[in-house]
């Protein structure tokens, strides 16, 4: 399962007021960019197999 997945089904299942950014959910637009775990991926290409127990995500860093 990617980790894209994995966070709608929190925001369905458990906690609706969860936000996160999409569009493609093919690796293209790049709009579900986030750290995980303090590296920058994108949350549609992350599968949840991959990754430790538990999983840090925090906003890709925004400079103006």
């Amino acid at each position: 399962m990617s980790l894209f997945i994995a966070l709608n089904r929190i925001r369905e299942d458990q906690d609706p007021s969860l936000q996160f950014d999409f569009c493609c959910r093919a690796g293209i637009c790049g709009s579900c960019a986030m750290l995980i775990n303090g590296k920058p991926d994108l949350a549609c290409h992350t599968l949840t197999k991959d990754l430790p127990g538990n999983i840090t995500l925090m906003p890709f860093p925004y400079s103006n």
